[in-house]
């Protein structure tokens, strides 16, 4: 799932192991994954892709996870603050590579996300793990990163980060991160 260009996968991209259980999101640059995540996930969104794509009849053949993979526990601090540091220096060698320019992948632009990320500073006080973004706090969010909340997209972002907050209470900043790097119009 994601954008091509030339046949190539390029942009933010989801990659499925179906046998793992394991799917990789994250930037791709000329079919090579340069900056994601490999993470487990709910064998049913696996399945509601292909369904998606190839209607009921593909409910008998989607492949589910047999074994579960065995890499080492990640020691990191705030993992995906460097994954979200990294996305945006690829994003910004894209738009100076002149056959990329033109690519729509439908996220947000790398100035909006580092907006975003010091609006999350200025309005939780903070980075570190206790301080959290609440729903109720996201439209002054939006509003402090200097951007419209009845604008479509920031709607939508906002449905879209109010959805996790009301399932977990609140965003760390590493959770936020995670949430809105991912983040896709369509």
């Amino acid at each position: 799932m994601g954008n091509w260009i030339n046949d190539m996968r390029d942009g933010l991209g989801t990659f499925y192991w179906a046998t793992k259980g394991t799917k990789y999101v994250g930037e791709w640059i000329s079919n090579q994954p340069r900056s994601g995540s490999v993470v487990p996930y709910d064998p049913r969104e696996l399945e509601e892709i292909v369904m998606g794509i190839h209607g009921e009849q593909a409910r008998a053949v989607t492949p589910s996870a047999t074994t579960k993979s065995a890499l080492p526990e990640l020691k990191l601090e705030q993992p995906n603050k460097i994954v979200f540091d990294r996305w945006v220096d690829l994003r910004r060698e894209r738009a100076a590579t002149p056959d990329k320019q033109a690519l729509g992948d439908s996220t947000l632009t790398n100035r909006e996300l580092e907006r975003l990320k010091h609006s999350f500073t200025a309005v939780c006080g903070g980075e570190e793990g206790h301080y959290q973004l609440l729903a109720h706090q996201l439209n002054e969010f939006i509003a402090h990163a200097k951007q419209d909340p009845l604008h479509p997209k920031y709607a939508k972002l906002i449905q879209h980060l109010e959805r996790h907050c009301l399932h977990i209470g609140g965003l760390t900043f590493e959770r936020f991160i995670a949430v809105v790097s991912t983040f896709r119009l369509d």
